[in-house]
Formats: C-alpha cells, sequence, structure tokens
C-alpha cells in the first residue's frame, strides 16, 4: 500500500468547478465531474470542463427534476447507462465504509472514489474557516451529530497518513480519517470510461481487464 496518493498532482490539473452544488442539491452529479477533472487530467495531461449544463440534464434526469438531491446508487446507474456530458463509466461496485485499506487502494487503482456522507453542523464552520474536517471536541453530539448538516457526496482524490483528500464547493479539503469513521455511510469505486487512455491503460498502470478485475474484488 503506497504511504499517499494524490492524482491532482498530475500536470494538467488546474481548477475544481463548483458545477452548480451552491444553488442546488446536485453533490451526486457534481462529485462525478470533480471525479472527471481529476482522471482526464491524469490520463491525458488535460483537464476536462465538464459544462454545467450537463450537471443539470443529468441531475434532473435521476431526480425527476425536483432539487431535493438523488441517491448516489441511482446516480451510479445513470451514470453507467447515460453519464454525464457524454461521459459514462463502465462499472461501479460498493465498498464497505469500514475496511480503509480497501479504501486507499480503490482511490490509486480507480483514481477516487465517490463517498457519501452525513454532514454535522461542525462541518460547515470547519469548511468555511478552511480546516481540515474532523470530529469535533462534543463528539457525536450537539454540532458533531451526523446528519445535522445533512446528507452530501464528494469525491476523494487522495490519501495521505492523515486523511483523505476531498473536492467539494470548489474547495481542496483534507477529511481526517476519524470523521471519516463517524460520518461516511457509502463508498463507490467506478471504472471510468475517461480512466483509460487509447492504450486501454489507466495511470494508475492497470489496463482495462485489470480493472476490471480489481473491481470484482470489491464485490
Amino acid at each position: 500500500m503506497k504511504p499517499a496518493v494524490d492524482w491532482t498532482t498530475r500536470p494538467g490539473f488546474t481548477h475544481i468547478g463548483m458545477f452548480l452544488n451552491d444553488d442546488l442539491g446536485c453533490c451526486t452529479i457534481t462529485q462525478y465531474a470533480h471525479l472527471l477533472e481529476v482522471r482526464t487530467a491524469a490520463d491525458s495531461g488535460h483537464e476536462l470542463d465538464v459544462p454545467d449544463a450537463a450537471v443539470r440534464r443529468a441531475y434532473d434526469a435521476v431526480s425527476g427534476g425536483v432539487d431535493e438531491g438523488a441517491a448516489l446508487i441511482d446516480v451510479m446507474k445513470y451514470l453507467r447507462k447515460v453519464g454525464v456530458g457524454g461521459n459514462r463509466i463502465e462499472a461501479f461496485a460498493e465498498l464497505s465504509v469500514t475496511n480503509l485499506q480497501m479504501l486507499k487502494w480503490a482511490i490509486d487503482v480507480f483514481g477516487g472514489v465517490s463517498l457519501g456522507v452525513s454532514l454535522p453542523l461542525a462541518a460547515e464552520e470547519q469548511f468555511d474557516q478552511g480546516e481540515d474536517w474532523h470530529v469535533p471536541e462534543e463528539g457525536l453530539q450537539g454540532p458533531g451529530e451526523p446528519g445535522s448538516w445533512g446528507g452530501h457526496a464528494l469525491a476523494a482524490v487522495g490519501y495521505d497518513e492523515q486523511g483523505l483528500i476531498v473536492h467539494s464547493w470548489k474547495q481542496r479539503r483534507r477529511m481526517l480519517y476519524d470523521f471519516f469513521t463517524a460520518y461516511a455511510f457509502e463508498v463507490w469505486p467506478t471504472i471510468d470510461l475517461r480512466w483509460v487512455g487509447p492504450d486501454r491503460r489507466a495511470p494508475s498502470g492497470l489496463d482495462l481487464d485489470a480493472l476490471r478485475a480489481a473491481l470484482a474484488r470489491i464485490t
């Protein structure tokens, strides 16, 4: 297991988009747009510019046009069948949130993963202050109560000895492992067709067949 991975350090990655998540509860689609930014930059050296209109079309399709969010499982099925702006995944799997070693391995192999978390109110202030997301002193009560700020989906694009590197709301943050353990409730690795270049090989070094075998290890 590598001690640290950060796919945003590859040449070509330049910025993190908002993708309408400041106005709409479209985080389950936005997190995939964030993964596309990172994966395309790592694969080709050119970060994909995902149009907001493509994010909106996908969100409306999954949510039925009602701005009340969407479930990641429904988004995964949509990404496999339709995609966002013509970009699709080939396959997905759900990973246990209790297996941190497998989580790190999946981030390394698949160029990031999708997370579902029950954010506490404390996370809002931590985010606004530019702090790492961590369990507050009060523990899992008061401002630390899971879900007191709401459910959220986001992309994990790296990790180090302290926590996960995540992208959300146009920002890069570290999610400490205590926070992940307390508040994460789902993890989704995917085989993204934009993660694999013309030679059928991903930046992680695996070809498409090896990626399929790797995902099968999870399922």
